[in-house]
């Protein structure tokens, strides 16, 4: 009997990935990979979720390709990630705070456009500086505006308590 049940334990470990079981539910593979600072797969994002991730990725390119010193691509995926920001300035309807919404991508496309032309200059100095003054713009967009759609929980005032002492009697 044990022969047997570690064959059938070997072969389940030699198949064709992990299983995932969901009531009524079975299928072979591992979970999807998930980005850092996204929204598990299960969250729902807002309107301007997905756009608001590209301009944040594409932040790690424009630098990936001034590392490499590739001045051409690194004016390319600048022009890239201002186009992100400005559809991105389109989605700020859809959040709780549109004008502050436009304020950052606003202020985003002073600095994406800035690194595209330090970029054709060939000037890294200025291109790094530019691209960095988008941290704390993005530190702010990221937490003033979250990409996932979920709403965190609210937290009830504490209920009010009788007094655990007993009355005083005279």
């Amino acid at each position: 009997m044990r022969a047997w049940w570690l064959s059938l334990v070997s072969i389940l470990f030699a198949g064709s990935g992990c299983v995932m079981v969901n009531p009524g539910n079975v299928r072979v593979g591992g979970p999807a990979p998930i980005e850092v600072g996204s929204p598990k797969p299960s969250e729902p994002m807002t309107a301007y979720g997905p756009t608001l991730q590209k301009v944040i990725a594409q932040q790690d390119k424009v630098l990936k390709a001034l590392r490499k010193g590739k001045w051409s691509k690194v004016a390319d995926e600048a022009s890239e990630w201002t186009e992100y920001v400005r559809t991105l300035n389109g989605y700020a309807g859809t959040s709780h705070d549109p004008e502050q919404f436009h304020s950052y991508c606003e202020q985003l496309l002073v600095h994406t456009q800035a690194a595209r032309d330090a970029a054709v200059r060939e000037d890294a100095v200025r291109c790094e500086q530019a691209i960095r003054a988008c941290d704390p713009i993005l530190n702010r967009f990221s937490r003033d505006f979250p990409i996932s759609a979920v709403a965190p929980p609210v937290t009830k005032p504490p209920k009010p308590t009788a007094s655990k002492t007993p009355p005083r009697v005279p």
